[in-house]
């Protein structure tokens, strides 16, 4: 059974899917509504500024999943 943070946790992690990769492989949807997720929580951003200014997926980003400057 889970445990109402886990059911927290989750029900984020669907809203971020829908709201921003419902073009992606559904394998690695999960993974990027996570670091969304985590990298917002973090830096305590709206998952939309995180999504739209933060994050840097694809092959081409030299290992980095998101940076922030301030």
């Amino acid at each position: 059974m889970a445990g109402n943070r886990e059911l927290f946790i989750n029900g984020y992690l669907d809203s971020i899917s829908k709201q921003f990769f419902q073009d992606t492989n559904p394998d690695k949807t999960r993974n990027f509504a996570f670091e969304t997720f985590a990298q917002a929580v973090i830096l305590e951003k709206p998952f939309e500024e995180v999504y739209n200014h933060i994050q840097s997926p694809g092959p081409n980003d030299g290992g980095f999943d998101g940076i922030y400057f301030e």
